[in-house]
């Protein structure tokens, strides 16, 4: 009986072999209290099944790492003036609805990880329909004289530099969540 791989699996062994001397596992580097390059849960190829911390298996850069972790904040933030607004008459933004989709798939495959496409199109993106759907929910609120909700913190794009937006990503990840919250509390929200 001969022994077949299938390429995916040669690949992603070769990627593996290549990048593992360097990997830690979860548990020693909280041990150690090292802080990894990055880290990334977001696949079944993970390294070890418990994430990967210098490259991903899949191809995945810390900076991109980063910056996905980045625009999914941006996009809780959207969610939470899209709800609002809509709680408030606000007719729906099909375009919104698209582009939260769009990049919650943009964040959970290995379709592109193009930094560019994250830091210049998708981060700018969502920083502006939160702000039309925060600007639209404030509006309905005022037109009916209501009184809005309390107003979450909301990140503030101060550039559009991709080094600073991988910074503020990591600000957003698992493991700084981990650390603020705890294991149980961030372990829930994973």
């Amino acid at each position: 009986m001969a022994f077949r791989l299938s390429t995916f699996t040669l690949v992603r062994s070769l990627r593996a072999a290549a990048v593992r001397p360097q990997l830690r596992s979860l548990s020693t580097m909280v041990a150690a209290r090292a802080k990894p390059d990055m880290f990334c849960m977001q696949c079944e190829q993970t390294d070890k099944g418990t994430g990967c911390t210098v490259v991903g298996v899949c191809g995945k850069t810390p900076e991109v790492a980063g910056m996905q972790d980045l625009l999914v904040e941006n996009l809780k933030s959207l969610s939470f003036w899209a709800d609002r607004a809509r709680k408030a008459g606000v007719p729906e933004n099909k375009e919104g609805n698209r582009f939260v989709l769009t990049s919650l798939f943009a964040t959970m495959t290995n379709v592109n990880f193009d930094p560019a496409r994250f830091a210049n199109e998708m981060i700018p993106k969502a920083v502006s329909l939160t702000e039309n759907y925060k600007k639209a929910y404030l509006d309905a609120c005022a037109s009916k004289g209501n009184t809005p909700d309390a107003l979450p913190n909301q990140w503030v794009m101060r550039k559009n530099d991709p080094a600073w937006l991988t910074a503020e990503g990591e600000k957003f990840g698992v493991l700084n969540r981990r650390d603020e919250l705890g294991e149980d509390i961030s372990g829930m929200q994973e």
